[in-house]
């Protein structure tokens, strides 16, 4: 059974693609409540759900046909009889319809594992939804969309940081020599003067040393060094201030010795003079390289060790086999995209999927029980024909090849006990708010009992669980209950 199977979760999270990026949407997870200790005991004891009308009525129409010989007015050949394709389609209907936990009697019926095949349904379309999304983001990007340095699978294992900024060795002795002497949360600013005289100012330093006021003097804008207009100006303030005593406590405060000649403060911007050039070389583009690069990526280190080490355990894998397969990133997600589609559920079955962009539904899944147009088109025994018992047919199959594809194995579906009767109850909470929009708070309300509180409980939690993710969303929290 597949990893989704007796699940106790109670909230999943949804997901998109923004800017190459997974993000999570978080689903307000279920809870016991009223509502749900109700619908609870209505699915212990089989009660709350029922075969759709729809289907019960379509059935009906089959076993009257069923019933026909030769003789009998109506009579289809073929269709028609005990060895017709409508007694077919109903022996095959009614087989699934027991293995979802329906037999049209309360004492054999299971509907705590309806609740998990439910479960099983929604995290598979939730699934193909995301690797859709994202497959198809991808089949319109190129490896350079991603970032500077990227240009092949293996780069996008590190983000582009080889093709960036070269020997990461090289890189992490850069963060070692020069991280003390920069704002690490301030990538923009790494290795520039604009960034030295914010660490100045930090470690308050920035009037000790006359640098403010230097500055000020050249008529900079304190409050705005990052100005590129006044990059040149930072530079040749910086330069000018060159006392010993100066240079000494600036590097005392900072905890730094470095191994070149530091003659006045702008020496502290070159990497060169900060760290032993041996050590640093390999690195591309410097630390204005390196400022641009996690800038770019969003970076904020914490310290100059911990950046450092990050650099020193990024693993470059070699894949020679794969980038040159990949060597198009668009055109190597086409190439995957059929096997993709198989596991997804696309195609299969003969019947066309009622999901968005080609997925499965949560009516694909559950119509033989939920209703579909197979079974509505199935109105009364005069109208019946040939194409609409083999419609059915088809897309029964449709539903077993389904469930085979999300891995649910209809021979083994759980029984009932306090755990899935519970895990189905306060499950119907997400199924209310259905993120995926796959139709599952659809098929519940068409299936719950009628004139019936355990029927009404499964139509009321759903409405609750929406709701309550509905005032979240703007501060208000739910009832409490314990």
């Amino acid at each position: 059974m597949s990893e989704h199977d007796i699940s106790l979760v109670t909230s999943q999270a949804g997901s998109v693609v923004a800017e190459g990026q997974k993000v999570s949407l978080g689903i307000a997870s279920g809870s016991i409540t009223p509502s749900t200790i109700t619908a609870m005991v209505g699915i212990s004891k089989n009660l709350g759900l029922q075969i759709a009308p729809s289907v019960t009525n379509a059935m009906s129409v089959l076993s009257t046909h069923a019933g026909y010989n030769s003789n009998s007015a109506g009579y289809i050949p073929g269709v028609s009889g005990p060895t017709g394709s409508a007694a077919n389609a109903l022996s095959s209907l009614t087989t699934i319809q027991g293995q979802m936990g329906f037999t049209g009697n309360p004492s054999t019926d299971n509907h705590a594992g309806f609740g998990q095949i439910l479960n099983q349904a929604q995290n598979h379309i939730s699934d193909a939804q995301s690797i859709q999304t994202t497959t198809s983001f991808i089949s319109n990007s190129s490896y350079s969309d991603f970032g500077s340095g990227i240009t092949n699978m293996s780069s996008m294992s590190n983000q582009g940081l080889v093709g960036s900024l070269g020997n990461l060795s090289a890189a992490g002795n850069a963060f070692s020599a020069a991280g003390p002497v920069f704002d690490l949360t301030d990538m923009s600013n790494f290795g520039t003067g604009a960034g030295l005289v914010n660490k100045l100012s930090s470690v308050k330093l920035g009037n000790a040393t006359g640098v403010n006021a230097a500055l000020t003097q050249n008529n900079v804008d304190l409050n705005n060094l990052s100005d590129p207009s006044y990059s040149d100006t930072i530079t040749q303030t910086l330069s000018s201030i060159n006392d010993p005593t100066v240079i000494s406590t600036v590097t005392n405060q900072l905890g730094i010795s470095p191994p070149g000649n530091i003659t006045n403060l702008n020496d502290l911007t070159d990497i060169n003079k900060l760290a032993n050039p041996n050590s640093v070389s390999g690195l591309t583009g410097g630390l204005s390289g390196m400022s641009d690069k996690f800038s770019d990526m969003g970076a904020k280190f914490t310290s100059p060790t911990d950046a450092a080490s990050m650099m020193n355990n990024i693993q470059v894998p070699s894949i020679p086999t794969l980038d040159t397969s990949a060597s198009d990133l668009s055109a190597h997600m086409t190439s995957l995209t059929p096997s993709i589609q198989s596991m997804t559920g696309v195609g299969v079955g003969v019947s066309p999927l009622l999901g968005s962009n080609g997925l499965p539904s949560m009516q694909d899944f559950t119509h033989v029980v939920s209703g579909g147009p197979e079974l509505s088109n199935i109105t009364s025994p005069s109208s019946l024909t040939a194409g609409q018992v083999s419609a059915l047919s088809d897309s029964i199959s449709k539903t077993s090849g389904l469930m085979d594809t999300a891995g649910i194995d209809l021979t083994s579906v759980p029984t009932s006990t306090l755990s899935t009767n519970m895990s189905f109850a306060t499950n119907l909470h997400k199924f209310g708010v259905d993120s995926t929009g796959s139709g599952v708070s659809d098929v519940l309300n068409s299936m719950a009992v009628p004139n019936s509180i355990y029927g009404d409980s499964i139509k009321n939690s759903l409405a609750e669980g929406k709701n309550i993710s509905l005032m979240q969303a703007q501060g208000i929290n739910p009832l409490k209950f314990s």
